[in-house]
Formats: C-alpha cells, sequence, structure tokens
C-alpha cells in the first residue's frame, strides 16, 4: 500500500519510499508553456501579449481581452540551469510594455504545473508552465 504525501502546497504528490524528482537528481530539460490567461490586460480593450524564452521569442497572440485564456502548447528547452520567461505586450508603433519576467530552474520540481503571475503595468496574467 503505497502513502501519499502533499508537499508543501506545491500541488504534488510523493509517495512514501519514493524520492522527489529534486532529491533524485532529475534535472527538467524542457519547459512546457501550457496556457495564459489574460486577469487584466495592459491597454484598454485588447492586447497583443508575446513570450519569450532566453530572449527569445516563441509564442504571440492578437486580440486577447480581459478573461480571455490562450492555450500555448509549446515546449522550449533549458539551454544551461536557468532560463528566463518574459510576458511582453506589442505596441507597434511605439515602444513595447515589459509586463514581467519569471526566472524557471531546471531542478525545479518536474512534473508539476506551476502558475507565474506576470503584474507589471497594471496589467494581470498568468501563465501555466509544467517542466519535462
Amino acid at each position: 500500500m503505497a502513502l501519499a504525501v502533499v508537499l508543501g502546497g506545491l500541488g504534488s504528490t510523493a509517495f512514501a519510499g519514493q524520492a522527489s524528482a529534486a532529491e533524485s537528481g532529475v534535472q527538467a530539460t524542457q519547459v512546457e508553456f501550457v496556457r495564459i490567461q489574460a486577469q487584466v490586460t495592459e491597454d484598454a480593450g485588447s492586447d497583443e501579449p508575446r513570450l519569450e524564452w532566453d530572449d527569445q521569442q516563441f509564442w504571440s497572440a492578437t486580440d486577447v481581452l480581459e478573461g480571455q485564456t490562450r492555450d500555448i502548447n509549446v515546449t522550449q528547452p533549458f539551454h544551461s540551469a536557468s532560463g528566463l520567461v518574459e510576458l511582453w505586450e506589442d505596441d507597434a508603433p511605439d515602444d513595447d510594455d515589459a509586463l514581467g519576467s519569471a526566472t524557471l530552474a531546471a531542478s525545479d520540481p518536474v512534473g508539476t504545473e506551476k502558475v507565474l503571475d506576470f503584474t507589471q503595468d497594471d496589467a494581470n496574467y498568468k501563465l501555466t508552465v509544467v517542466l519535462r
């Protein structure tokens, strides 16, 4: 019989006698960007958000309204022990607006959904990722 233990509110489960990914030395090799939700847009009306991973754009959308969720379903590799994800709002022809950034470590728990908050420039976006 296995005994399940919830770890510190992370939403992950470990089984008695099994080491966590971090404890067993398992490192994530990639990040799956699952979905993004615009709780509050930066512009009045709609936004044109884009995501960058380690300074490389990999996803964008147009006409995102408050309350909308967009599926991303893109996987990016770790190029080192950590990576930087940045959320921008395209404002062509004006300068783009930085809505926030987050650093993900390859040593973070593998297989657990993580929600990142981006709240700069009066916006509020939630980005769901899973380390693989």
